[in-house]
């Protein structure tokens, strides 16, 4: 009985935590990529917190130019 009920915790607890890291960033997967990048010379430093910082309004977005590539960036 003990075994079961840790793996039904387990996975009610994996389906919660997945269910909220689907919907917690409010960036699509194109600005996350860049956001969660970084610089050659700063390895540790995320390129989403270093620009958050100097940018106190910024927004970052993704689109299509007109040639059909993915831009993204912050505005």
């Amino acid at each position: 009985m003990k075994i079961k009920h840790f793996f039904c915790v387990m996975i009610s607890t994996l389906l919660t935590i997945t269910l909220f890291a689907g919907c917690g960033s409010k960036y699509d997967e194109n600005v996350m990529t860049v956001r969660e990048g970084h610089f050659d010379g700063y390895p540790d430093v995320p390129i989403g917190a270093a620009f958050d910082q100097f940018f106190a309004d910024g927004q970052w977005e993704s689109f299509t130019s007109t040639s059909n590539e993915t831009i993204n960036g912050t505005a």
